[in-house]
């Protein structure tokens, strides 16, 4: 399975995990590309939880990302230590994203 990144989650992942760590996630996810949880009103978005180094998957970030066409969209990535969960009005703009990748 393709992995796609957006420009706005390269900037974001760059600067929330090492590379190390971001290639581990990326091997685990296409690996394992229905864990992440469906999002409520998000056009079949998925939230996954990811550890950072020296932390736990529960004070980790949380990346939102697409399965389409056999290709996973990474969309979005925030800190859970700086935000708790993303708005309606983000889940709204990332599925609206997503309609234009289509």
């Amino acid at each position: 399975m393709d992995i796609i990144e957006t420009s706005v989650f390269k900037k974001q992942i760059n600067q929330l995990l090492d590379a190390v760590t971001y290639s581990a996630f990326r091997a685990y996810l296409v690996e394992n590309p229905t864990k992440g949880c469906t999002i409520r009103n998000g056009r079949a978005l998925k939230k996954i939880r990811w550890k950072k180094r020296n932390t736990g998957k529960r004070y980790g970030i949380r990346i939102i990302y697409r399965i389409y066409k056999n290709k996973i969209y990474l969309l979005y990535a925030y800190d859970k230590k700086y935000k708790k969960n993303i708005s309606r009005e983000q889940i709204k703009k990332l599925a609206k994203t997503i309609g234009e990748l289509e």
